[in-house]
């Protein structure tokens, strides 16, 4: 039987000590509750400063620091500064012909209401398929009494199996075991408790693929990605292969 491996939780011991999850890709309730918990367990709010606006940050050359400034008038200076503003973090409405006379409910996924939406037996459309989208398509769909989805190119998704943990289950590790796994996360490529297999994918026959990829497949979460052959993705014959599969 498979160890609910703990994929979201810090290294520190202080946190994961006391600390249950339920799921094994929690929601973004439990997510935000886990945030919550861990700057209580920190002390991260003495160092924070919300909803502040920070309008220009100049490197001093002279002093080798950054003077930031903020709309409020706040001045600091410091020899770090990480914008850490994300890849994706600027939203990106199309400029569609109508979009401001239609009279049906749309919305962007970043805005989408915390107390949720009733969608159920309603006509919805989904227009994209990053992960947003494949989240939205797999959830939405069994409640619309009909769904389109709008796609320019197919999202290459695998089957992450989602587990219910169920009070103890969750705490069959031991606190020993914890600490070995995340000792060995250091040591994975993708920084989780698992690795490439030591073998590249033409050193099995095509039988022997077949049964390998079935296996990661099966196993879900990201077993398929970063547990396959150490040379999948290095490898553009080994790449394609995989794909094939898939």
């Amino acid at each position: 039987m498979d160890i609910p491996a703990p994929l979201y939780d810090f290294s520190d011991p202080k946190l994961w000590t006391d600390w249950t999850w339920s799921q094994r890709f929690p929601g973004s309730v439990e997510l935000r509750s886990y945030f919550q918990y861990v700057a209580e367990k920190w002390d991260l709010r003495k160092d924070s400063i919300f909803n502040t606006l920070v309008t220009s940050a100049v490197w001093h050359e002279d002093t080798s620091t950054w003077v930031v400034r903020t709309k409020g008038g706040d001045k600091f200076e410091t020899r770090f500064f990480l914008p850490n503003t994300g890849f994706a973090a600027k939203r990106h409405i199309p400029e569609w012909k109508g979009i401001e006379t239609f009279e049906g409910t749309w919305l962007h996924p970043s805005y989408w209401p915390k107390k949720g939406l009733d969608l159920r037996g309603k006509k919805i459309a989904v227009i994209g398929t990053g992960s947003s989208g494949v989240q939205l398509c797999q959830n939405l769909a069994p409640l619309a009494s009909d769904f389109v989805l709008f796609q320019r190119t197919p999202n290459l998704a695998l089957p992450m199996r989602q587990e219910q943990y169920e009070g103890a289950k969750n705490e069959s590790m031991t606190k020993e075991e914890y600490a070995k796994l995340y000792a060995g996360r250091k040591e994975s490529y993708g920084g989780l408790d698992f690795n490439f297999a030591p073998k590249s994918t033409f050193d099995d026959s095509e039988e022997q693929r077949k049964q390998f990829y079935e296996e990661l497949w099966q196993h879900g979460d990201f077993h398929f990605w970063l547990a396959t052959y150490q040379d999948m993705l290095f490898n553009d014959s080994s790449n394609t292969e995989a794909y094939n599969f898939w």
